[in-house]
């Protein structure tokens, strides 16, 4: 029995050794079909390299860390990985150069609900419907025309803060008196000055930047989908897409009554909106 023992040893290490060389070809393989990532920092289990963006700014721990890896690194959060790009050449390269290999973007919940099955630019998966997505934005949107139009909204929406900010007896917070007085801006170019729901539509945008605070656990640990269910952020996004709902319907039916209102009359004495450019008829 001992001869018998004896005797498999070299069988089993000559097995190992086979089973080595096997192994290191089929990963040198793989390395030429997948290339190697770029560097990045030194990662713990399961939270990755969240532990180095716990002490400062993440711009500021970005900048520090291409220092040592370079203008382009890995870095992973959670269960992502992110390519970071930190220098102009590497964000033209990805933004330009490689533009249509870097504009899909991964399908999140907030996508799904709250921006109707990722139908929007910015969810909305790379191929001819986002093309056209962007098409529309840069023609009907984005046009200098089409900015210049809605100056007289800034400058009274501007007005609106410094007035407010002048009025003030206790102390207030910028950032939130910035933030009010974007969205109102973007409301009132979006759906008319005339609105109602203008207000409620800025609360609810606030509501889902909340949210989406809520969902960062979320998106970085894709795998636990038990976390959609214990943060509680589907659910409010569920209930702000019937608010959505209610709010879109009513504005599509103000500017259908609008439309009958002004049929017949001068294009430059209609004030035109965004949802009055997007309107085929």
């Amino acid at each position: 029995m001992e001869h018998l023992l004896l005797a498999s040893v070299p069988m089993v290490i000559s097995a190992m050794l086979f089973l080595i060389v096997f192994v290191k070809k089929r990963f040198s393989k793989s390395e030429v079909q997948y290339p190697r990532p770029p560097p990045g920092p030194w990662r713990l289990p399961i939270i990755g390299c969240m532990h180095h963006l716990a002490s400062r700014l993440s711009f500021r721990t970005f900048r520090h860390l291409s220092l040592t890896y370079g203008p382009l690194m890995l870095v992973r959060i959670g269960q992502v990985n992110f390519a970071v790009a930190s220098s102009r050449e590497a964000a033209q390269e990805t933004l330009k150069n490689q533009d249509p290999n870097f504009a899909a973007r991964p399908e999140f919940v907030v996508g799904d609900i709250v921006f109707y099955g990722c139908s929007d630019v910015i969810f909305s998966p790379y191929g001819p419907y986002w093309k056209q997505l962007r098409f529309i934005c840069f023609m009907e949107l984005l046009r200098t025309k089409r900015i210049q139009s809605f100056a007289s909204i800034r400058e009274v929406e501007t007005l609106n803060m410094i007035r407010d900010i002048s009025t003030a007896t206790q102390p207030i917070n910028l950032r939130e008196k910035l933030f009010r007085m974007s969205n109102a801006i973007i409301s009132r170019a979006a759906i008319g000055p005339r609105s109602k729901h203008q207000e409620t539509f800025i609360l609810v945008a606030m509501e889902v930047i909340d949210v989406l605070g809520e969902l960062y656990a979320v998106y970085m640990f894709p795998s636990l989908k038990l976390l959609h269910v214990l943060s509680g952020a589907k659910f409010k996004l569920q209930r702000i897409r019937r608010r959505l709902d209610n709010i879109f319907d009513d504005i599509v039916k103000e500017h259908e009554v609008k439309a009958k209102m002004n049929k017949g009359r001068k294009v430059a004495e209609v004030e035109e909106d965004v949802v009055d450019a997007l309107n085929p008829n």
